[in-house]
């Protein structure tokens, strides 16, 4: 497999101006797969941009909700994970619910887990606009497994001031998420201490505020215009070397 990887990069990094990953930290993993062949140049890294304008939502009006947007899947996504991790502490915490925003293959599957367990106050809204959950939620609940790319989630959330909390299971996840800063991290895949630290996010409110705000501010990072530049500046590199 990686001598077919490394086969696969390699031509097409010999046939392209420039192989863009969308994480720095990917360039660990992406320059192993190079053991019989000279490791590229032309190998850089630019973050995926923000498709949300700046938020004006007012943290302290925040509801007591759990949120999680995306396809409903046990595999990749976790979600029978997520929804089990809930209900270990759905009866400490009365007020808060959990909302699945999305549709996809194990739907019928999480509603049965969800049933048969007679595990409380958990939504399925189905396949909609997240933006006003976004804007209501406090914790975005982030589940996923090593085959991630990006997370645009993660970066919809944090434009709205609902605090992400993810296993640290990919390497891009890092860029997004500073833990204890700007949402809260977790080693993969530690579901007790998932389970802790969604209880903390849920039950001490200055903290969650605090990483919501911080949330609000790092995520300009990726604005688009910045990223936007980014990709200019390559174009213009490469167009230089093009004329020399």
């Amino acid at each position: 497999l990686y001598a077919k990887l490394e086969n696969n990069y390699s031509f097409l990094c010999d046939k392209s101006d420039a192989f863009v990953l969308l994480s720095n930290n990917f360039k660990k993993d992406f320059n192993a797969l190079f053991k019989s062949n000279p490791i590229p140049l032309n190998v850089y890294a630019i973050n995926n941009p923000i498709v949300y304008e700046k938020s004006d939502i007012v943290i302290s009006n925040k509801k007591k909700q759990l949120l999680y947007v995306g396809r409903l899947e046990c595999g990749m996504k976790r979600l029978d994970k997520l929804v089990a991790n809930w209900a270990a502490i759905a009866s400490s915490n009365p007020e808060w619910t959990l909302h699945l925003v999305g549709g996809g293959p194990d739907e019928l599957q999480l509603k049965k887990q969800v049933k048969e367990n007679k595990i409380p106050r958990v939504f399925f809204e189905g396949i909609q606009n997240p933006t006003s959950f976004y804007k209501d939620a406090s914790i975005f609940c982030f589940s996923s497994a090593s085959s991630e790319g990006w997370g645009m989630v993660l970066v919809e959330a944090q434009v709205h001031g609902c605090v992400p909390i993810g296993f640290e299971s990919y390497a891009a996840i890092t860029d997004i998420i500073q833990d204890k800063e700007n949402g809260v991290l977790v080693p993969a895949f530690d579901d007790e201490k998932y389970r802790e630290q969604l209880q903390k996010l849920m039950q001490e409110e200055n903290f969650r505020l605090n990483l919501a705000n911080k949330a609000m501010e790092t995520v300009q990072q990726f604005d688009v215009d910045k990223i936007g530049l980014q990709w200019e500046h390559l174009f213009d590199k490469l167009s230089c070397n093009k004329i020399q």
